[in-house]
């Protein structure tokens, strides 16, 4: 209990106490009235100084509700969707992905390359999904190339890198997400032939810890890319 209320608690004892009719002199009793009157109101007073004399009892402030931080998500992290639900919701919007894998063996190369990197698989994979238009392809980057990030196109029809299978080109875009996002070296062989590039940058090289900072920097101008792939997860799992 706060201490203002406390101590109005006393004082409105106190008060009664005092004006109570207990309290006052029983009919026939020994000695004079005034004198019982100033007893009882001697032990009222030790009562209300030995409570005033204990510590307050301190309540702790509740804690603020943490509000969640919108714009802000992690590179790093864990999967908030199982493999079950990506291929299914890329199958929904192509049934015939032009891929050199099934849309299975993708998923699941995409939980084990970027997994073994702490970075979010889904969102990886969500980042592939924009980058290739649900893997119909259709840009500069041909479906053969196994290219599933855009890595070293520049418009233009300029195909950019070719890797010879679908894990290592997986396996070069969890490469190239590190440079942008960290500065320790990947834990694989590097093959993303643009990661040494980017290192050299330093407007660009370890400045992305969040999807959304990827725009301006991945991409240019690059307006809204982070979100666009962040929208596609909550999408799948029935936020968006």
């Amino acid at each position: 209990m706060p201490l203002a209320r406390q101590l109005t608690c006393i004082v409105g004892l106190a008060l009664f106490l005092i004006c109570s009719p207990a309290h006052a002199a029983p009919e026939g009793a020994g000695g004079p009235p005034e004198a019982a009157s100033r007893t009882d109101g001697q032990g009222i007073y030790d009562r209300i100084m030995s409570i005033l004399k204990q510590p307050p009892k301190l309540e702790p402030a509740p804690a603020p509700a943490a509000k969640p931080v919108k714009g802000h998500t992690p590179i790093f992290g864990q999967a908030e969707i199982t493999k079950e639900q990506m291929a299914s919701f890329i199958r929904r919007h192509n049934p015939l992905p032009k891929l050199s894998v099934d849309i299975e063996e993708l998923v699941d190369i995409y939980w084990e390359e970027a997994g073994h990197e702490g970075i979010r698989p889904d969102l990886a994979l969500a980042q592939a999904i924009l980058e290739t238009g649900y893997f119909r392809f259709g840009g500069d980057v041909l479906p053969a190339q196994n290219n599933f990030a855009g890595i070293g196109t520049t418009g233009g029809g300029f195909r950019g890198a070719s890797f010879e299978s679908a894990r290592l080109g997986v396996r070069a875009h969890i490469q190239h997400l590190l440079a942008y996002t960290t500065t320790r070296e990947p834990l694989k062989p590097i093959i993303d032939p643009r990661y040494e590039l980017v290192r050299a940058i330093p407007h660009y090289s370890a400045q992305c810890q969040t999807w959304e900072s990827l725009g301006g920097k991945w991409a240019i101008p690059g307006v809204g890319y982070g979100e666009k792939i962040v929208k596609i997860i909550s999408y799948i799992k029935g936020d968006g």
